[in-house]
């Protein structure tokens, strides 16, 4: 139980640094300022907290190996990421 917890606390951090934070936010600026569409979109994409949730476990099962406990496809463990980090969100007062 624990090992999910530090790896909600991993997916949340992830998240809020790609699509929230200050960190990011001059590269988010001048990609959505982009004339190319799907750069635009891209950046649309990381600023929503569910979207890049999900990514972020998809990705933690093909980068990590990571399977989750219900499922052992990437799209399930992109679903229990989403879900895990956006009750995290929801109690922490983010977005």
């Amino acid at each position: 139980m624990l090992y999910w917890a530090g790896y909600f606390l991993v997916g949340l951090g992830i998240t809020y640094v790609l699509g929230w934070s200050k960190i990011s936010l001059p590269f988010r600026e001048a990609a959505g300022r982009s004339k190319f569409a799907p750069i635009r979109l891209l950046v649309t994409l990381l600023e929503c907290p569910a979207c890049t949730s999900f990514w972020v476990g998809v990705a933690a099962y093909y980068l990590m190996g990571i399977r989750a406990p219900f499922g052992s496809g990437p799209i399930a463990l992109g679903l229990f990421t989403l879900a895990g980090n956006l009750l995290l969100a929801q109690q922490a007062g983010m977005k």
